[in-house]
């Protein structure tokens, strides 16, 4: 997790530090380093380096919720302490003065708490270099306000066709500036799937068919991506708005190294389809583009041709850095871990950085309730046993996001609003389809579904006395007529549900019946 202020950190001689200058760190839990912003003085335009907290990863899948929760909860304890600290005067003082013992206090805490005394050893606030924290030298508007974060979750490869529907559900709509960050994330998991399609059956194992469609779901997100900063680009190759932007959920690991970590069979079917999956993949991104259209980073161009092949396993491997623009890439993270990992003891996951999650400038109170929402909806979908653990201060946050996203594309559907610029009828028709079955699939989650197992002591619950599952059911009604091929009850036997989708079916049945007689 990464907290932008737009308060100014500058060098003791006020000019600006290079990006990602380490200033401050407190091991083990975060670091003060310095980023960029711009500023206009007197009618110019003006770069100045701000500061910027970035958090030490943390296994927020080990133990239980709660203890999970604690821990994100210690770590922004000490940022917004430090934040206060950063705020506290209204004149340019130097970083080592403004830090106080509050600050340094909750770290200590941290370490008796989190830390053995052995690991603790030695381990204390190290101010690397002094800065001047400078709200004199540039006056920015509002700039205790201005509270930018971008966060990263680790994702395994089979869950990332799902985790990409929830995910744009959580993006902020940007496609009224020419960024369909979140409609490709919406079709992600969809395209995957198809493109899995394509490979023939038996070639890759049962097992293994959800990594192969996650994987290519991904690689749908960043190639889309690319062809939005190149429809964006001016003269040169550079992109209108910053490059990270145009996806969702950016991959901080090269899609080659990510490739490489996937099951032979996976690797092997991508290779031998990888034409027809380019083409797919190609086919389902608006605007068109051509396998030569380019990005130019440092006088080296690379195009949409090049970066897709090293995705599908050919050509020269290709960073993401090079088609992003600037960023730290990591390796896969080891501990999260998916259903069929080729070692048990070492997962894959993939760290996605979500780029339009959440409130854009946040209050504090809105950061903290966005953070602890996501750290629930990543454990929820990690975690093989959530269903049989979670509960509904978990599970609800996740189908009331799902639902209004649903309704937004159905009442497009229904012609109530207008589709957003750009945003043909196919893919709201899409856009409702797939949440259709995510939705559907987060419901069978409640621990109160038909068919669960549980432990001594459990009841179920009436899932159809939920209010959630009867806007889901008036929303669905009616859609069959509307969209082709769409099947309005999402609940297959053995499972018997009574209320709009069961009558739904049922007329949609004699309707059929009745189309069989003869005069």
């Amino acid at each position: 997790m990464e907290v932008e202020l737009a308060r100014p950190m500058l060098a003791l001689n006020r000019a600006t530090l290079p990006g990602d200058t380490e200033v401050y760190v407190l091991p083990r839990l975060l670091k003060i380093v310095s980023d960029k912003r711009g500023i206009t003085l007197g009618g110019q335009r003006r770069t100045y380096s701000n500061v910027e907290f970035v958090a030490v990863h943390f296994d927020q899948h080990a133990g239980s919720a709660a203890e999970a929760e604690a821990q994100l909860r210690e770590r922004l304890a000490v940022i917004d302490s430090l934040k206060t600290d950063l705020y506290r005067h209204a004149d340019d003082r130097r970083l080592s003065g403004v830090i106080t013992a509050t600050s340094t206090g909750l770290y200590t805490a941290f370490k008796q708490a989190r830390l053995d005394p052995v690991m603790r050893a030695g381990l204390d606030p190290t101010l690397v270099r002094d800065a001047l924290i400078a709200p004199q030298t540039y006056p920015v508007p509002n700039d205790d306000l201005n509270m930018l974060i971008h966060y990263t979750v680790g994702i395994a490869p089979d869950k990332l066709g799902p985790a990409l529907t929830g995910i744009a559900a959580l993006t902020r709509d940007l496609s009224g500036s020419g960024n369909q960050s979140k409609q490709h994330a919406t079709r992600a998991e969809a395209v995957g799937l198809h493109c899995a399609g394509l490979i023939p059956h038996g070639t890759v194992l049962p097992a293994h068919v959800p990594e192969l469609a996650g994987y290519l779901a991904l690689v749908f997100t960043q190639v889309a991506a690319f062809a939005d900063i190149v429809a964006n680009s001016g003269v040169g190759g550079g992109a209108t708005a910053q490059p990270k932007n145009y996806v969702a959920a950016l991959s901080r690991v090269p899609m080659r190294t990510i490739f490489d970590s996937l099951h032979d069979d996976v690797r092997a079917a991508i290779r031998g389809r990888a034409d027809a999956i380019s083409d797919h993949i190609g086919d389902r991104i608006v605007p068109a583009f051509s396998d030569d259209d380019s990005r130019h980073i440092t006088n080296q161009p690379i195009t949409i041709g090049d970066y897709i092949a090293s995705a599908l396993g050919g050509g020269p491997a290709v960073d993401q850095e090079r088609v992003f623009g600037g960023m730290n890439e990591t390796g896969l993270d080891p501990s999260v871990h998916g259903a069929a990992d080729p070692d048990a003891t070492t997962g894959r996951g993939v760290p996605v950085e979500l780029r339009a999650y959440g409130t854009r400038y946040p209050s504090w109170a809105t950061f903290v309730g966005e953070a602890v929402t996501l750290l629930r909806w990543s454990r929820g979908m990690a975690l093989s046993d959530f269903p049989k653990t979670g509960s509904t201060d978990h599970w609800l946050p996740e189908v009331t996001r799902l639902l209004d996203e649903y309704e937004a594309n159905v009442r497009k559907v229904r012609r109530e609003i207008p589709p957003a610029r750009d945003e043909s009828m196919f893919a709201v028709n899409w856009n409702v389809t797939t949440l259709h079955r995510r939705i559907a699939e987060t419901l069978k989650e409640y621990p109160g579904f038909p068919g669960h197992a549980r432990g001594p002591g459990w009841q179920p619950t009436d899932l159809a006395g939920l209010t959630c599952y009867q806007r889901y059911a008036a929303l669905t009604q009616g859609l069959g007529a509307l969209i082709e091929g769409f099947d309005p009850n999402p609940f297959p036997p053995p499972f018997d549900f009574s209320g709009p989708f069961a009558e739904e079916e049922a007329d949609k049945g004699k309707e059929s019946d009745e189309s069989m007689e003869t005069d």
